[in-house]
């Protein structure tokens, strides 16, 4: 079995929202793992948010899933969300929500398109 050059086995830890929170590398030792912390409406701390330290893990880890799963477009920093993309500085969807059934008369919230 040939392995392409460069490429490294790593495990993605999810916590309960889908949301990868820690990168484990093939040697299984916590000096190699990487750590992810976020906002409650998705926008990552970063190394030096906080108390947070490299020396922590708080790096770079190259995995393009984020909050909740969503995968993030490294050209506008958005994240997609299957329908519509999802701004985590924002903390609000970019577009309306496209299944306009889902309003209701009783609960006016519902006709609010830009749920979080």
């Amino acid at each position: 079995m040939t392995a392409e050059a460069g490429a490294q086995l790593r495990w993605v830890v999810s916590d309960q929202l889908g949301t990868p929170r820690m990168v484990v590398d093939k040697s299984g030792s916590l000096s190699g793992v990487k750590r992810n912390d976020y906002l409650p409406y998705g926008e990552e701390l970063y190394s030096g948010m906080g108390g947070r330290t490299s020396a922590q893990g708080y790096a770079w880890d190259g995995v393009r899933q984020q909050f909740t799963g969503y995968e993030r477009d490294a050209e506008t920093g958005l994240d997609f969300a299957q329908a519509r993309y999802y701004s985590a500085s924002c903390g609000r969807f970019t577009s309306p929500d496209p299944l306009a059934s889902s309003g209701s008369i009783a609960s006016p919230q519902t006709w609010n398109r830009y749920p979080c």
